[in-house]
């Protein structure tokens, strides 16, 4: 699974794997369920969205490229590249939309 997020010009690619999301958890409490409803109610940190790409981006980048390189880069794209890639992780298919991940998500209603 993969997805490409553009950095000062460069195409960087989102590879989720289970160790990744499994980090991703660890580091700021929450399940990656619980941070993609954030993300679709546009309450994702910019902290949050900095530790999930670098987690999951393909060759890794220091925290501190990825902070400078989001702002010179823009928030839109790497949000929207994030939301794809959290689309992917819960359907396994490449043909899942935003309307799609909600409806997914409205399954899970436990979580925090």
């Amino acid at each position: 699974m993969k997805m490409g997020v553009v950095l000062d010009g460069e195409i960087y690619e989102l590879q989720p794997s289970f160790a990744a999301l499994s980090k991703i958890e660890r580091e700021l409490g929450a399940a990656v369920t619980a941070l993609s409803l954030r993300l679709i109610d546009g309450a994702i940190t910019l902290e949050e969205l900095v530790i999930i790409v670098a987690h999951c981006l393909e060759p890794q980048m220091p925290k501190s490229f990825l902070e400078s390189a989001l702002l010179r880069s823009g928030f839109t794209q790497v949000v929207e590249a994030v939301a794809s890639m959290f689309a992917l992780i819960f359907s396994g298919s490449n043909a899942v939309n935003r309307q799609e991940l909600q409806q997914m998500m409205e399954r899970f209603p436990d979580t925090p």
